[in-house]
């Protein structure tokens, strides 16, 4: 399998066993390489490339494909609230304005963005 197995496959148990091991072992100090080890095989354990890529296997398709949408929409909510809290805290410490200033100043621009979203803009005609 592409991906390590599922996670009941000896492999995956392995890979778990091995992780499980790697956390409970050894000095609170580690090196760079460990951590990065860490982190390696915590990712493969908690996103095998199965899930991240089609498989070709056909009867988990829909499942794997929906897991990956639902990542991929989970990372996109994510990474806008952190960009709207970067945003709204540069406004406010060096542009100056309020938070009641920013919030006023978001909820015009809705309409906005909707209206400029609305209209095909540089679409030509056929």
């Amino acid at each position: 399998m592409r991906g390590g197995g599922t996670a009941g496959s000896p492999r995956r148990q392995d890979q778990i066993r091995q992780f499980t091991a790697m956390q409970h072992a050894g000095s609170q100090v580690r090196s760079t390489s460990s951590v990065a080890a860490n982190i390696k095989m915590a990712a493969a354990i908690l996103m095998p490339k199965s899930t991240r890529y089609n498989s070709g296997m056909k009867n988990s398709n829909l499942q794997e494909g929906l897991n990956a949408r639902f990542r991929h929409v989970a990372a996109f909510a994510i990474a806008a609230v952190a960009i709207a809290a970067l945003l709204r805290h540069t406004a406010h410490v060096y542009g100056g304005y309020s938070p009641a200033d920013i919030r006023a100043y978001a909820l015009m621009a809705i309409p906005l963005v909707a209206i400029l979203l609305a209209f095909p803009w540089g679409k030509v005609p056929d």
